[in-house]
């Protein structure tokens, strides 16, 4: 008996140990590309000059999302006609990983330092990019996803995008999502307020009256 625990207790040091050195590994080497000051300057994951989203569902409602677990974790950009509309690189980073999700769409995860932004329920990946890839602000990285179950808008697309800390040790997306006011650039900012203002949603802007709302208000760092 005591010598089974042994092994076991063996193989548990052996486990640990692996875990640490990825873990070491994988945030030793993580590309990083930021301002002086640490942190990313963000812009938002579309064209400014093209189809504008004609609403986004904010950080931390939680009619159609669990309250226990924060609400809704990140923003979605929706498109009511979104032919054509392409998604971009909110910040300068490199591609963790593309992940397809059980309904055909894509979830394209990125990171720069310890910084990550994902773009998800995509329904198709630029095929250009892979694990590894750089990505500028303003690169393609994909296309705006049709739920099959909005019938009313053919035309409807939308994205769900997310931002916060990226620290992993397997190539995973973000865990911890922030509020991503604080860091997004000044004409991003002032852009997706308007979007929020435009936002024709009384139900929702009651649950949620910010972008950040609710578990995400403040949650800044």
């Amino acid at each position: 008996m005591l010598k089974h625990l042994k092994w076991v207790l063996l193989i548990l040091v052996i486990l640990v140990s692996v875990v640490a050195i990825l873990h070491f590994y994988n945030n030793k080497n993580v590309y990083t590309n930021l301002p002086e000051n640490g942190k990313p300057i963000l812009e938002l994951p579309i064209d400014t000059n093209g189809k504008i989203p004609n609403q986004i569902m904010p950080m931390g409602e939680t009619i159609n999302h669990n309250a226990k677990q924060g609400g809704h974790p990140g923003i979605d950009f929706q498109w009511h006609d979104g032919d054509g509309v392409k998604i971009y690189a909110s910040m300068d980073s490199v591609v963790v990983g593309i992940f397809p999700d059980k309904n055909g769409r894509y979830d394209l995860a990125t990171r720069n330092g310890k910084w990550g932004v994902d773009y998800t329920e995509m329904e198709s990946v630029n095929p250009e990019l892979k694990s590894g890839s750089k990505l500028k602000v303003g690169d393609w990285v994909g296309i705006p996803n049709h739920p099959k179950d909005i019938v009313d808008f053919p035309k409807y697309r939308m994205i769900h995008w997310q931002f916060g800390y990226s620290d992993y040790i397997i190539p995973e997306k973000v865990k911890d999502r922030l509020c991503p006011m604080n860091y997004f650039s000044q004409s991003a900012r002032i852009l997706l307020e308007k979007i929020w203002s435009n936002t024709d949603w009384p139900e929702m802007k009651a649950n949620a009256p910010e972008i950040c709302s609710n578990y995400f208000k403040g949650r800044n760092e």
